[in-house]
């Protein structure tokens, strides 16, 4: 349906099988054909047509086979449309997404991937020209298989090529997928012939440029290597090689008595360290003994002078104690300190002097220590002097000497390889040279299997014989992509009789599809199939006399409403009233009294 604000909406409802769209010119049939082909993903937008001024939106509900509902709305002048899986009256209700009406290669979210998704036909390959090249199906490849207006109903090229000869590839693979459910996927694409010669031209270029370079370097090397014999550069090599090994045994060996000095002098450090640490601790010790010393003295001057005291007071209540009183005590007290502190006095005395004794036999070792420590670092210098300034400036020398050799070696076993990589890259400038001259091979379109045509035809042949159309044979021409009915193309007859083949050739596709299941979408919009028809004056000798348009109705009306295909006729020709009742029949009477007028409601 078509709704704008404050208008009444325009709508038309199909169901399964055949429905008919009849009518008088200009009552909008057409119009109808390019609502749908816009809903389809078309780029055309349909007519501008006065009934239409004030509406502003289609909608449209697809109802697929698997009893899914979708109703899509798309503005006249919007490249969006938007979906929602719902029925199409309670589409306001919903929330919407948006797909894009043109098919984009980098983003599935478009119109035409949807609609491939519900065909089966989503990221099929078609071939596209002689080269093999590909590209995915659009849901516009098919719709020219399905949708067919006024104008490509009576055209005389085959019903799956449209007027775009540059589209003939794809159209014909497109056919060769429906037929056979086969797509290109993994043919070997042929790169354009403009751009394969520029990378040869482009490759010779570069061989040249190699060959001169190599060419460039022989010479060089020629000029460095013109007196050198090979035998006598390999001698040269062998006696610096022994020289410099010589050399590095001497090394090996002086570094060994290096680090065993080396080890010599770490073991004095740590005796001096430990020696160290001993004085320090023995210079504590007599630090010590001093002190006691100086406290015993302390002791003694304290006790003199207490002796010269005539008057103490008790140390406990402060009373006067007289001299009297602890003169007994006083003597046999300090009779026996002095004794003891003498005694200490002299232990510690000894002691000091031991220590003495210890600390001056300490400097001595200390001073050997030291003195060994000194020549050892003389001696470990002394060699690492000779590795550093001796061996290692006769190694470095040597094995420049060598490299030198080697480089000229080098350069004289790659004389060889240059001439042998100058000697391949003739051959490959021959072999290129070679493929600029050939013609580039171009792969023909595939060619239909008989036993598929045969079973199309045949397909073919039922509708025309139910249509009562009188013929001998139909067969299917493989270079022109069309059929030839009684030897004759169908290009020509006339546009009557084109239109009517041409529709029997595309629901013979369909038909075929569903009976062999194949992808299709199993719709055929068909615009003013039979306009075009009249029928031959009829004789006694004709071989039918009845109307071929009202077989070709009963026969498509003998399609059941619970089958999985539809057919849309928009014409003219009005079915017969018993058909009207085994079909979905709507009558546009372009008249403003009685019936409905056309598509739109009169204002």
């Amino acid at each position: 349906k078509v709704i704008g604000k404050d208008q009444k909406d325009a709508g038309l409802v199909f169901d399964k099988g055949l429905n008919v769209i009849e009518g008088a010119s200009d009552t909008g049939k057409s119009y109808i054909f390019q609502l749908i082909d816009y809903m389809f993903g078309g780029s055309k937008k349909p007519k501008n047509i006065g009934e239409a001024r004030n509406y502003t939106e289609i909608r449209m509900q697809i109802n697929t086979y698997d009893n899914k509902k979708y109703t899509f709305s798309r503005q006249f002048d919007d490249n969006n449309v938007y979906y929602a899986e719902t029925d199409i009256s309670d589409f306001d209700s919903k929330q919407t997404k948006k797909l894009r009406a043109k098919k984009d290669p980098r983003d599935d979210n478009n119109i035409s991937c949807f609609l491939l998704g519900l065909t089966g036909l989503e990221g099929k390959k078609l071939k596209i020209n002689a080269r093999n090249v590909t590209r995915e199906i659009s849901f516009r490849d098919v719709a020219t298989l399905c949708l067919i207006d006024e104008s490509d109903i009576i055209s005389e090229i085959s019903p799956i090529y449209t007027n775009n000869l540059m589209d003939k590839t794809v159209e014909e693979s497109l056919f060769k997928l429906m037929i056979s459910g086969r797509d290109d996927d993994g043919l070997e694409a042929y790169e354009d012939p403009k751009i394969f010669k520029s990378k040869i031209n482009g490759r010779l270029e570069l061989i040249d440029e190699m060959l001169r370079e190599k060419e460039k370097l022989i010479t060089e090397i020629n000029k460095q290597t013109r007196d050198l014999d090979f035998d006598e550069l390999n001698l040269k090599i062998e006696e610096f090689t022994n020289a410099m090994n010589m050399s590095h045994n001497l090394v090996q060996e002086k570094e060994v008595e290096r680090e065993n000095i080396w080890k010599e002098i770490e073991a004095l450090r740590s005796q001096l360290k430990q020696n160290e640490e001993l004085s320090f601790r023995f210079k504590l010790l007599d630090k010590h003994y001093k002190s006691d010393l100086s406290r015993l003295d302390f002791i003694n001057e304290g006790n003199q002078v207490i002796n010269q005291i005539k008057q103490i007071n008790c140390p406990t209540c402060g009373t006067l104690i007289k001299s009297g009183q602890i003169a007994g005590y006083k003597e046999i007290n300090e009779k026996e300190f002095n004794i003891s502190l003498t005694a200490e006095s002299k232990n510690i005395q000894l002691k000091q002097k031991e220590l003495e004794e210890t600390m001056n036999q300490m400097n001595v070792e200390a001073g050997i220590l030291n003195i060994s420590l000194s020549e050892k670092m003389k001696q470990f210098e002394s060699i690492d002097q000779y590795i550093a300034n001796k061996l290692k400036p006769n190694i470095n020398i040597n094995n420049s000497r060598i490299l030198e050799l080697l480089n000229k070696k080098t350069l004289i076993s790659k004389l060889d390889v240059l001439k042998v990589e100058i000697n391949n890259l003739a051959k490959e400038k021959k072999y290129y040279g070679d493929k600029l001259k050939e013609k580039q091979k171009k792969e023909p379109s595939a060619q239909l299997e008989n036993n598929l045509s045969d079973k199309f035809v045949s397909e073919v042949e039922k509708l025309l014989r139910e249509w009562h159309v009188v013929f001998k044979k139909v067969e299917f021409d493989k270079t022109t992509y069309d059929i030839n009915i009684d030897n004759k193309p169908r290009k020509d007859h006339g546009k009557g009789l084109r239109a009517i083949y041409r529709s029997a050739f595309l629901i013979a596709l369909m038909k075929y599809c569903i009976l062999n299941d194949k992808a299709h979408p199993f719709l055929m919009v068909l615009d003013s199939p039979l306009t075009a028809y009249k029928k031959h004056d009829t004789t006694k000798e004709d071989e039918y006399d009845e109307d071929i348009q009202n077989y070709f109705y009963d026969s498509l009306s003998k399609i059941s409403k619970d089958s999985s295909l539809q057919i849309i006729i928009l014409e003219n020709i009005e079915p017969s009233q018993v058909i009207k009742k085994r079909i979905t029949f709507e009558h546009f009477s372009g008249n403003k009294i009685s019936g409905r007028y056309g598509f739109y409601p009169l204002e």
